[in-house]
């Protein structure tokens, strides 16, 4: 959450940014205001080679799993439901999440972990680079 002045005057009144998942909610006078989504990221392609052949049935959660834990620690960035099936421990759990979510299109969404505004008589915006 960030608090932010949008015109150049601080007289006006104040509006509210909020972050929530994907989407930046910026409210006025307390009322909704402005609604932004953030683009989605890009999927690597070791990610979708893995959750393709699973969703042909080509391989079980078991090398799935060892897949997707190969591409994390070569250092790609995997999606939310690729963590999630990272994340599960039992083998009968992590089959059927697999079942359920092998036919999704995979998904990265951008989340912003923090922000923050920045005025527009900032010094070091004025100095030329």
């Amino acid at each position: 959450m960030a608090v932010f002045y949008p015109e150049a005057r601080r007289g006006t009144t104040p509006s509210v940014a909020i972050a929530s998942g994907p989407q930046v909610f910026i409210y006025r006078n307390l009322r909704p205001y402005y609604k932004f989504t953030l683009p989605e990221l890009h999927v690597e392609a070791r990610e979708a080679a893995a959750w393709g052949a699973a969703a042909t049935g080509g391989s079980p959660a078991v090398e799935l799993r060892a897949k997707l834990a190969e591409a994390r620690e070569a250092g790609v960035a995997l999606s939310l439901q690729s963590r999630e099936l990272l994340a599960i421990d039992d083998p009968n759990v992590a089959e059927a999440f697999v079942e359920a979510h092998k036919g999704e299109v995979i998904v990265r969404s951008a989340v912003p972990p923090s922000f923050f505004s920045l005025g527009r008589s900032c010094v070091f915006l004025a100095r030329p680079a």
